[in-house]
C-alpha cells in the first residue's frame, strides 16, 4: 500500500496540501485528478522525495519514506519519474538516453545493454535506438522518457502530466499504450492529470483533489456514479445542475421542488429538509418521456436549443430556473419544443447548494 497519513504542505502563506489521508494499492494505476493549483503535483513531488511534508507520514509497503523530519532520498525510493517536458538529452542517441541512469549506477556493460534494449522494446522504440531526439516525433520522445524511467525497474512509476505537450489524438493513443504498459510491467503508476476523460479511461483508482484536500477516492465507476460532493459531481464527467429546495427525506432519498408544481425524487448527499439544493443530472439520466405520461419524475420542460451531432442530438432543456443537457437520437423531432422529461431517481443526486470555489 501507498499510505499518506495526515500529510500537509505549505509554501510560505500558501497551503498546498491539508491533512491528506489516503491508502492506495501500490501496484494499481492511480490518477491524481483536479484543476490547476489543487495540489496534485505537490503530492507527486512528495512521493518522489523532492520535498518533505510539513506534517504527516508517507509509507510505501509498510516502509516509512517521508516525514517532516526526514525522508529517503529520491534515488533510494524505488520510484521512477516521467516529467511533463520530455527532458531528453539532445546530444545523446535514444539508446544513450535510456542507458544513462544505469551507467550512473555503475551497472555492468552487459546488464546495461540487456536492460536498455528490453526497455526500448517495451515502448516500441527498438528500431530507433541510434536516432537523436531531434529526429523523433513528440510521442516518440515521450516514449524515450518513459523507457529511461522503467529501465531501472522501479516499483512505482510517477508521471506528471506526461502527454500535455502532445495533440489530442496522439495523447489518446499514448494513454492507451500507457495502460497496456502498466499491465505488462505489473508495477504501480501514479499519474497526475487535470483531464477527467484520461483519468476515467486509464485508472484503477482516482484521487480527486480540490484546494489541497481530498474530495473523494475510489474507482472511476464509484466516483462517476456516486460522487461524494458537489465538486466531484461537477468536475468528473458531464453533468447538469438543477436548483431546487428539499421538501422531505425518506431513507436515502430526497424530494426536491424544482419549480411550481414540479417535484422530483432523487438520491441525497448531506441535505436537510427546507434547504436549497442542487440536483446533479448526468446526460444519460434524463430521457424524453412518452407523450401524455404523468409518472413520477416526469416533468414538463421546454427545449431551448438543439444541436445535431450525427447519430445524436444534444438538447438544452429548461426545467424551472435551470437548464440541463439531454442526449437523444438524431431521428427525433420536437416541432413545438415542448416535452416531458423523465429523470432516473437512482441516477440523480441532490447536494447542498454551496457553490464549489
Amino acid at each position: 500500500m501507498i499510505e499518506l497519513i495526515g500529510i500537509s504542505k505549505s509554501f510560505d502563506a500558501f497551503r498546498a496540501l491539508s491533512d491528506i489521508n489516503v491508502k492506495l494499492p501500490s501496484d494499481a494505476f492511480v490518477s491524481l485528478l483536479g484543476p490547476s493549483g489543487c495540489g496534485k503535483t505537490t503530492l507527486l513531488r512528495l512521493l518522489a522525495g523532492f520535498i518533505l511534508p510539513d506534517q504527516g507520514l508517507l509509507r510505501v509497503d509498510g516502509r516509512e519514506i517521508s516525514s517532516k523530519d526526514a525522508g529517503l532520498p529520491p534515488e533510494k525510493r524505488d520510484m521512477g519519474m516521467v516529467f511533463q517536458t520530455f527532458a531528453v538529452w539532445p546530444h545523446m542517441t535514444v539508446y544513450e538516453n535510456v542507458a544513462f541512469g544505469l551507467r550512473l549506477r555503475k551497472f555492468h556493460k552487459t546488464d546495461i545493454r540487456e536492460r536498455t534494449e528490453n526497455a526500448l522494446d517495451i515502448v516500441k522504440l527498438g528500431g530507433l535506438k541510434d536516432r537523436y531526439p531531434s529526429q523523433l516525433s513528440g510521442g516518440q520522445q515521450q516514449r524515450v522518457a518513459i523507457a529511461r524511467s522503467i529501465v531501472v525497474r522501479p516499483k512505482i512509476l510517477l508521471l506528471d502530466e506526461p502527454f500535455s505537450n502532445l495533440d489530442a489524438k496522439l495523447r489518446h493513443s499514448m494513454l492507451l499504450e500507457l495502460r497496456d504498459l502498466h499491465s505488462a510491467l505489473g508495477i504501480g503508476f501514479v499519474y497526475v492529470t487535470h483531464d477527467q476523460t484520461e483519468a476515467l479511461m486509464a485508472s484503477d483508482q482516482i484521487v480527486v483533489l480540490h484546494q489541497g484536500t481530498v474530495q473523494q477516492c475510489g474507482s472511476p465507476r464509484e466516483l462517476y456514479e456516486s460522487p461524494a460532493t458537489r465538486f466531484v459531481a461537477e468536475f468528473l464527467g458531464d453533468s447538469s445542475m438543477i436548483e431546487g429546495r428539499c421538501t422531505g427525506l425518506q431513507g436515502g432519498d430526497a424530494t426536491v421542488e424544482i419549480g411550481p408544481q414540479a417535484r422530483i425524487v432523487c438520491k441525497a448527499k448531506s441535505v436537510a429538509p427546507g434547504t436549497r439544493v442542487v440536483v446533479c443530472v448526468r446526460p444519460d439520466a434524463a430521457v424524453i418521456a412518452p407523450h401524455g405520461s404523468t409518472a413520477g419524475n416526469d416533468i414538463p420542460a421546454q427545449i431551448h436549443d438543439c444541436r445535431y451531432g450525427g447519430t445524436f442530438q444534444r438538447l438544452k432543456v429548461g426545467l424551472g430556473a435551470s437548464t440541463i443537457s439531454v442526449t437523444v437520437d438524431s431521428s427525433m423531432s420536437f416541432p413545438d419544443g415542448k416535452v416531458r422529461l423523465r429523470l432516473d431517481p437512482a441516477r440523480c443526486i441532490a447536494f447542498p447548494f454551496d457553490v464549489p470555489q
